[in-house]
């Protein structure tokens, strides 16, 4: 893949009031055209609207580079044979799904069980003792492209997986900041991408609710609490019918008006 930086050629007309600039590339198109006053202002317009048009040059290079490489990675992970089991995981789009086969390819054979995988991505804090002394801190020696990963993809799925945004909500409310409690998530997902490799089966989110109802997990309580409370805002926000209409106030009509 060849991507190298245009030449550009700058053409200045010293005018009496005003300097006419053209901008040629070096197969002789027309770039772009403007015009500078004749004052020490006008020149230091021109020199930097001709550093700004290299700098846009060299981001559009730089751009068909990383749209090259996004193509070859996604041709990589469609022919992998686990790539439709990451894609199952909600979430988990064109960018993270590769991201996570990184993480978790062949992983039976690379971690001693899914605490590997955490430890390795940092996900989990490091225990230390003494004695009668315990600390616990934050794991600075980690992968920090793997915890990255699982931190973004921990975030994300937030918004597509109901019962990950109730564990990051009750993390929240137990007085964990929002990165330790990101972490607590990632975690969590990784054992569960953990399983899914092994067993070489794709995502089923009504299977892992039956295991935490099976548990008594206090997290399957509270997504009973969310969806009780769903359903009774639901029935309680019915349409107005026929019988019921009234006539609009004189601020409904404002607003109609407005939009």
């Amino acid at each position: 893949m060849a991507n190298t930086i245009q030449e550009h050629w700058a053409g200045v007309d010293w005018g009496d009031r005003e300097h006419a600039v053209c901008v040629v590339a070096a197969q002789g198109q027309v770039i772009q055209r403007f015009s500078a006053p004749h004052t020490a202002e006008g020149v230091e317009t021109i020199t930097d609207t001709l550093r700004a048009t290299t700098l846009a040059d060299e981001l559009r290079t730089l751009q068909r580079g990383i749209d090259e490489h996004r193509r070859r990675i996604q041709g990589l992970f469609a022919r992998h044979p686990q790539s439709s089991i990451l894609a199952s995981l909600p979430g988990a789009g064109p960018k993270l799904a590769p991201r996570l086969l990184c993480i978790f390819d062949a992983c039976e054979e690379r971690y001693e069980g899914a605490q590997g995988v955490c430890e390795l991505a940092g996900t989990v804090p490091v225990t230390k003792q003494s004695g009668r002394s315990i600390t616990v801190k934050f794991c600075w020696a980690c992968r920090k492209s793997y915890r990255d990963t699982m931190h973004q993809y921990a975030w994300v799925s937030m918004r597509r997986c109901q019962w990950a945004r109730v564990f990051y909500q009750n993390c929240r409310k137990a007085g964990q900041h929002r990165a330790l409690a990101l972490r607590n998530l990632a975690s969590k997902w990784s054992k569960i991408i953990y399983r899914m490799c092994c067993e070489n089966a794709p995502y089923d989110e009504q299977r892992y609710l039956d295991a935490l109802r099976r548990g008594n997990s206090p997290l399957a309580a509270g997504l009973e609490g969310q969806n009780s409370l769903h359903n009774s805002t639901e029935k309680n926000s019915h349409p107005l019918t026929s019988s019921h209409k009234r006539s609009p106030n004189r601020r409904e009509c404002v607003s109609v008006l407005w939009k």
